[in-house]
């Protein structure tokens, strides 16, 4: 029976890293730079369109049957777009600041 502190110590060893922690080459590091943009323009893009559709479906009354925004309406898209902006503004940076970057 091991009493608190006495543990027997292993020797240290140097393992070999495993594969996924090799140096990449200039050309994997920068396929993986274009492929990391693309997954997040593709992220912005869905973010957007759900801004707008939410804009969309709590400021606008009656769809189709006039041609122009009203004054009212264009206000709500203007305040709901500017609210989603200062949000994703906020967000990014809190998660900048919790992921120490």
């Amino acid at each position: 029976q091991r009493q608190l502190g006495t543990q027997r110590s292993r020797p240290f060893r140097r393992r070999r890293p495993p594969q996924m922690w090799k140096e990449a080459s200039l050309e994997e590091t920068q396929r993986s730079l274009i492929a990391m943009k693309a997954i997040e323009e593709r992220r912005a893009l869905v973010r957007v369109n759900e801004a707008a559709d939410r804009c969309f479906g709590e400021c606008i009354d009656d769809f189709g049957l006039t041609r122009q925004l009203r004054a009212g309406e264009e206000e709500c898209v203007r305040k709901c777009t500017l609210k989603f902006v200062e949000m994703s503004a906020l967000v990014g940076q809190v998660f900048g600041e919790q992921s120490g970057l």
